[in-house]
């Protein structure tokens, strides 16, 4: 029964098969279509040296340069197809980020507004909004906004001001 113990198994060693080379080569070939679509302009064998240890594999940089060149087209396609889903993913996640940050500004904006500080603030600002819109539409500040607008049509009743229009429209003139 126990005929094969101490003797050594025939074959290829454990894990040096040629589907677990197969599996390790589509890996850096993935890897070297992601660093090709990046840099288009690198060598195709430089990448393929830094991919691989040339110690255990040295047959490797002609296998894989062929593998790569055979299925190129392939291989790029689902680099782009990788670099594209990973974009999106962090689109996706920017946007859901950002969506967070302002679902908490609103709550917050919400209670705040809801606080008797919060109704003060809202009451200030309307009276201040208020103020603001009086002082615009008023006659003495319309000739102000003419000469600020454009300093070359300036009304005869910013003439009529003085010596103040005067020294602003030679401000406002010179180079």
């Amino acid at each position: 029964m126990d005929e094969n113990i101490g003797k050594r198994n025939r074959g290829r060693p454990k894990g040096t098969g040629r589907h677990q080379k197969q599996k390790l080569d589509a890996m850096v070939l993935e890897k070297l279509a992601d660093r090709k679509l990046a840099d288009p302009s690198a060598k195709t064998a430089v990448i393929i040296k830094q991919l691989i240890d040339r110690t255990k594999d040295t047959g490797g940089l002609r296998r894989l340069e062929r593998g790569f060149e055979k299925n190129k087209p392939a291989l790029m396609a689902a680099a782009l197809a990788r670099q594209q889903a990973e974009r999106n993913a962090v689109l996706v996640e920017n946007f859901a980020s950002a969506l967070r940050f302002i679902e908490g500004l609103r709550n917050e904006f919400e209670a705040f507004a809801r606080s008797p500080k919060g109704q003060e603030v809202w009451e200030k600002a309307n009276r201040f909004a208020k103020g603001v819109a009086e002082i615009m539409a008023s006659p003495q500040l319309r000739p102000w906004l003419e000469l600020a607008h454009d300093p070359t049509k300036v009304s005869s009743k910013t003439a009529q001001v003085g010596v103040t229009t005067r020294f602003v429209q030679n401000r406002v003139s010179r180079p």
